[in-house]
């Protein structure tokens, strides 16, 4: 019998680590039922392309991989599906209810309502989501937090899920909000969610056994003006945990890993006039990222005072296909930049080149990679897979398949005029009032018009004065994009 020698053994052990815990190197974007991009981190360079069979998500929506990195499942907060984009064993109807029946054609609505995390232990996957139903006021509420557990098979096979929609915390909870990150031995995790509109905080222990325990605690100040259009997370490093809405602004608080406690809440706000905005911390836990829709700000978290620490990276350039590429939630990725998505259905990103710089040279290269599909603002929410493991969160040797465009031009010569306006505008096409229909976008992105238009022009009178975003259609397509500008 010939025995490998013991440095030989560590040596293989740690290449085979290596090779693993790639559970998020596949990407899934898309809007509706036409398929959608696959971001593809395995390949050199990451490779970006369009399948055809994607299932749909409007903005809710979660996959995972396999430990060596090929797509195991993923979630649009209606079904799960398998990697070959067919729904899985059982996998059907999870949150069912009637935001169910008339949403799931395009995936539940609302971002950061699932969170996949792996159990090698026993060969399984727990998926955590959080159900949809209709109120008066909120309009919508999240009255539970459930767990689906899919039992893996063999690679290449499917999975089957073995467990569906068993109620976890049964509260109001708030939108989106799902976090998580490993505990201090790294045999399990911590997810963190909140009771809507409040600072009460549920922390939830969850090992390859399923939940073992369910903490409590109410520190530092709620949400007060709302729970839309933000995004919550933990540091790469498990040290801090982070909420952030543009309404109602940053919450820091520090996290103790081993008895599930946070401490030292340092709230501080920030100014904007829209609702939408997302946060990411860069690889080495010391940069936090705000969007507010129209800007990206960086933060020092290792400052004695971090909201002083305030530095503007970037600002939207103005670009639009079809809508605003703006700022809204944010994704740091295994090759250690971070990806950015719009709140609506555009088909960019965004990208931070060098989170872990300081001021500029983080280097915001807006609409930097081009997408096959639009997408709703959908971007997968992980946690950080490789905290405790041999090898760091990411790699910042992976290259992105070049897929940087230029803007695109209209096929035809139209025009609005004039521009800027103050109660009336026309729309002009090879140098000839013309006829179709016309939508109309404030900055917020909100729809303030939606008419048929002819060969007079179009009031705004009823307008304030600002930057709105015009779409021209013709045989149900959108053929025009251009800001108008009301004085």
């Amino acid at each position: 019998m010939h025995r490998i020698p013991l440095f030989i053994f560590l040596l293989l052990f740690q290449i085979q680590a290596l090779s693993q815990a790639k559970y998020d190197y596949i990407w899934l974007l898309g809007l509706g039922n036409s398929g959608g991009t696959t971001m593809d981190f395995n390949s050199t360079p990451t490779d970006v392309f369009f399948e055809e069979d994607q299932a749909g998500s409007l903005s809710n929506n979660a996959n995972i991989c396999r430990a060596n990195g090929n797509l195991l499942a993923y979630s649009n907060g209606c079904h799960i599906f398998d990697a070959s984009h067919q729904i899985m064993l059982n996998g059907d109807t999870i949150n069912p209810g009637e935001i169910w029946e008339q949403s799931c054609d395009f995936g539940m609505a609302w971002p950061g309502n699932l969170l996949f995390l792996p159990f090698e232990e026993n060969n399984k996957t727990f998926l955590f989501h959080k159900s949809q139903e209709f109120s008066s006021s909120p309009l919508f509420i999240t009255p539970k937090l459930n767990l689906t557990i899919i039992q893996n098979a063999g690679n290449g096979v499917p999975g089957e899920v073995i467990s569906k929609n068993q109620a976890i915390i049964n509260d109001t909870l708030s939108f989106g909000g799902l976090s998580a990150v490993k505990n201090q031995d790294g045999t399990g995790w911590w997810i963190i969610t909140a009771r809507f509109s409040d600072n009460h905080y549920y922390k939830i222990h969850v090992t390859h056994n399923g939940v073992d325990t369910i903490l409590e605690q109410t520190i530092g100040q709620p949400f007060v003006l709302g729970e839309s259009g933000g995004q919550d997370l933990f540091t790469p490093n498990g040290s801090q945990y982070i909420r952030y809405t543009p309404n109602d602004g940053i919450f820091l608080f520090d996290f103790d890993r081993e008895f599930g406690v946070l401490s030292n809440a340092i709230h501080f706000e920030i100014e904007t006039d829209f609702i939408f905005g997302g946060a990411a911390v860069s690889s080495n836990s010391q940069y936090l990222y705000i969007s507010t829709t129209d800007k990206i700000y960086q933060y020092d978290l290792l400052s004695q005072d971090v909201e002083s620490s305030k530095i503007l990276v970037a600002e939207w350039d103005g670009f639009v296909s079809p809508f605003p590429v703006n700022f809204y939630l944010m994704q740091l990725a295994p090759d250690c930049r971070i990806y950015i998505t719009s709140n609506n259905g555009v088909d960019y990103l965004s990208t931070i080149n060098y989170p872990n710089r300081s001021g500029i040279a983080c280097e915001v290269q807006q609409h930097s990679i081009a997408l096959e599909t639009n997408h709703g603002a959908s971007i997968p929410n992980f946690p950080n897979y490789r905290l405790g493991t041999p090898y760091p969160f990411c790699d910042s040797s992976l290259v992105v398949t070049s897929t940087y465009l230029p803007a695109r031009q209209p096929e035809n010569d139209y025009e609005l005029f004039p521009n800027p306006t103050t109660h009336e505008f026309s729309i002009v096409k090879n140098k000839k009032v013309t006829a179709g229909r016309v939508a109309v976008y404030n900055g917020q992105g909100a729809k303030v018009m939606n008419q048929v238009f002819g060969n007079s022009p179009i009031d705004i009178s009823q307008l304030s004065s600002g930057i709105y975003l015009v779409q021209v259609w013709e045989k149900g397509k959108i053929v025009f994009v251009e800001r108008l500008v009301v004085m």
